[in-house]
């Protein structure tokens, strides 16, 4: 059973990154995002057979808690939809996509020179 704190915190995340009112970045590690406090930082993380994590790491780099969740677990849709929204986000995804449609809507060569 996951721990009810990292729980809890996860669902004050998903609100809050709902509300975009978390700067979520991008880390190394091409799946995992992270967020920072003052004193620790927590990331998101998600691995290829659909398990999340969310941990709290120190000022440190020390991995204080975490929580790995698959889908028979409580919080599972909970952390599922933190990840989405928060690789969204870091990722910029919605101003890409925009960005995009505007250069296709501009007609002419798309990809260089011929």
């Amino acid at each position: 059973m996951a721990d009810p704190q990292m729980l809890e915190i996860a669902r004050k995340l998903l609100e809050r990154t709902r509300n975009g009112e978390v700067n979520w970045k991008e880390t190394v590690n091409r799946t995992e995002f992270v967020v920072s406090f003052p004193k620790q930082s927590l990331t998101v993380d998600s691995s290829y057979d659909n398990v999340y994590s969310l941990s709290l790491v120190n000022e440190k780099g020390t991995t204080v808690d975490s929580i790995r969740l698959n889908a028979e677990d409580e919080g599972y849709e909970t952390l599922q939809a933190l990840y989405v929204l928060t690789r969204r986000q870091a990722l910029q995804v919605d101003a890409r996509l925009a960005e995009t449609l505007a250069a296709l809507d501009q007609g002419g060569l798309i990809g260089g020179s011929r």
